[in-house]
């Protein structure tokens, strides 16, 4: 599943409810895509990094994810 679409991690929640009777005992909220850029920027000063595209690559997934995530599985 790609967590940056958001289709995939609704339909996820979705099957895995009609697998388990709506049932889901553990979520391991654990999503994140900052490695390629965070590996990509090391040896660069961070202020000379798009802040905006540091922002949405670390939180986009990682953030919006935990918090969606979150959501479905608690209906």
């Amino acid at each position: 599943m790609n967590h940056s679409n958001d289709k995939e991690v609704e339909n996820i929640f979705l099957q895995i409810s009609k697998d388990n009777n709506g049932q889901l005992d553990l979520l391991v909220n654990n999503a994140y895509a900052g490695v390629d850029l965070i590996s990509q920027q090391m040896k660069k000063p961070f202020w000379r990094a798009c802040p905006f595209d540091t922002w949405d690559t670390i939180n986009g997934v990682g953030l919006r994810n935990h918090f969606a995530c979150t959501a479905f599985a608690s209906r």
